[in-house]
């Protein structure tokens, strides 16, 4: 029951930092355990001692101060702070219209406010926007779970309440994840969450928020679960992190540290300012942009098709003098640069490119 406890969705938002590391303590054996679950026994054992010797009044004030002290064990703070903040105040509260109740019962939205509670912990200056309904040029449009916004980059956050081990390349189209002793087939959740970022990229491009060929978008998977990959090739790419809110948060601050862009005047806000209107939709909007997509979808006009690769050893004039890959499908052009067969390529969308070979 413990352990069905600490592996949950629930316990990766609400859990304190001291029954985290505790999780970690099981994985080095049972003296470890039983070392990791000391604290307790003390407490209890003072707790107790004091107990028989107190009056009554002691006795309620001595109860009250052990839940107090429990709870600040087993529970984190700021979590449970900002699930009961009042609806009118929280910006996840007022951004995505849930409620509390739907929250616990809803394990996709339970994943969502975890990006909300990791959000709130970050130390940089930064925007969040969540559920963010980013169109695209076919009329589709990619909806994203949350966009954290700092003065240098777009955290582009996929939540996923998955466990267990992954297996594949960042390359594949599907990953296989094994889960005790069963196995079955996943969409690449990186590719998953590169389409939102093509997505998020050609539209601020297409507003003139931001130039062509320059890399914003930082790719994260925020876990609700013990989630492992284990790549086959090695080859992976640096604009991507996944796991828990703490490691989440840990990443972005040490990527800002370290990557520093000169993004013009107000950068945060002219790109929270445009995102905006497509996260504050309500329902009703929502319900009639899934019917549209799927009305698109059955008739076949909101297909990509595949992407098309042309190779230019000196560069595409105008545009870049380096070896450089060119890829297009019916929706979005895209260049890469460097030696491909060294580093992972990190595309980059090009709104106003179009390429046909001629």
């Amino acid at each position: 029951m413990l352990d069905l406890f600490m592996n949950s969705i629930f316990f990766q938002t609400f859990g304190s930092g001291f029954i985290k590391g505790f999780k970690k303590f099981q994985r080095l054996g049972m003296w470890a355990y039983f070392l990791a679950l000391l604290p307790f026994f003390v407490i209890m054992v003072c707790y107790q001692g004091s107990y028989d010797k107190a009056t009554w009044i002691e006795k309620i004030l001595l109860t009250a101060l052990l839940l107090v002290i429990l709870f600040l064990l087993v529970f984190d703070v700021r979590a449970v702070a900002c699930f009961f903040e009042k609806p009118e105040e929280s910006e996840y509260f007022l951004a995505t219209g849930v409620t509390r109740k739907e929250v616990l019962n809803d394990k996709g939205l339970l994943g969502e406010f975890n990006a909300y509670v990791m959000s709130r912990k970050l130390k940089v200056p930064h925007k969040t926007l969540f559920n963010v309904c980013v169109p695209m040029p076919n009329g589709n449009y990619q909806e994203v779970d949350a966009i954290i916004i700092t003065d240098n980059w777009l955290y582009v956050v996929e939540c996923k309440n998955r466990g267990g081990v992954f297996t594949g390349n960042f390359e594949d189209k599907n990953w296989v994840q094994k889960i005790g002793s069963k196995t079955h087939s996943v969409y690449n959740v990186y590719l998953q969450n590169q389409d939102h970022i093509t997505a998020i990229e050609y539209f601020l491009q297409s507003k003139g928020v931001i130039t062509a060929g320059d890399p914003y978008c930082y790719s994260t998977m925020l876990t609700g679960g013990d989630l492992q990959l284990s790549v086959t090739n090695n080859r992976v790419p640096i604009d991507f992190a996944f796991g828990d809110a703490s490691f989440i948060s840990s990443q972005i601050a040490s990527v800002e540290n370290r990557r520093t862009e000169n993004r013009g005047e107000n950068f945060m806000d002219r790109v929270y300012m445009a995102l905006l209107p497509y996260a504050l939709l309500d329902k009703k909007k929502r319900d009639h942009m899934q019917a549209t997509r799927k009305e698109l979808s059955d008739k076949g006009g909101l297909k990509k098709g595949e992407y098309h690769y042309y190779y230019f050893e000196n560069g595409i004039p105008g545009i870049t003098d380096e070896e450089t890959v060119l890829r297009e499908n019916r929706v979005y052009t895209q260049i890469s640069t460097g030696n491909q067969d060294d580093t992972f390529p990190i595309w980059k969308t090009m709104a106003n490119l179009k390429y046909a070979e001629r």
